[in-house]
């Protein structure tokens, strides 16, 4: 009969991210619930194999680079979706038209030490695929907004605040680098007459 787990077990079982921990030869010494489910991997195939073995399509150099730094350094490290969009690739809950094909993920690499030297590093894995999906919306949206702000909604054509910033840019160009500078400007009147034909 097993024994029963302890409460940190439980909670580590049932947290809402991924949590695995690496000793210095990437032998996988724990692995949650998050990691089973969503790497389809149960943590009795895992656990007392190399990472990398089990997961042949990581990025094997970088995070070796990273899990070497903070078994070096003693010191946390961190990835976020921005830099590094996932380490895994988990399927996301997100509808298709979600815009990413896979989970992104912030990870976290924390160093496990008793005394001075670090023997194993835990790593979390942050399902942030719905903050970058915003994000990127965000993002299009403000374009958007740009350029509607500096074309006429009627024609599409650049309105005076889209003219004035170009200006301003140029003349600023033309003060840097000198050379020639010339301004082609036209003044329609009654343009709206024009555009309502």
């Amino acid at each position: 009969m097993a024994a029963p787990a302890s409460l940190s077990d439980l909670v580590i079982e049932r947290v809402g991210f991924g949590l695995f921990v690496l000793d210095r030869a990437m032998t996988v010494l724990m692995w949650n619930r998050f990691m089973q489910d969503h790497s389809g991997v149960p943590a009795a195939d895992v656990i007392g194999r190399n990472l990398f073995d089990c997961f042949p399509d990581l990025p094997r150099a970088w995070l070796a680079r990273k899990l070497d730094s903070v078994f070096q350094l003693g010191s946390f490290a961190f990835s976020s979706w921005e830099q590094r969009p996932y380490l895994f690739r988990f399927e996301h809950d997100r509808p298709i038209t979600g815009g990413v094909d896979y989970m992104q993920q912030d990870c976290t690499f924390m160093p496990l030490a008793r005394g001075r030297e670090v023997e194993a590093v835990c790593v979390t894995i942050s399902d942030v695929t719905h903050v970058s999906v915003m994000q990127r919306e965000r993002e299009e949206a403000f374009a958007k907004l740009r350029e509607h702000a500096n074309r006429d909604g009627l024609t599409g054509i650049a309105n005076r605040r889209c003219f004035e910033a170009r200006l301003s840019a140029e003349f600023a160009r033309w003060q840097r680098y000198g050379g020639d500078l010339s301004v082609l400007l036209f003044d329609l009147d009654h343009f709206k007459a024009i555009n309502d034909r």
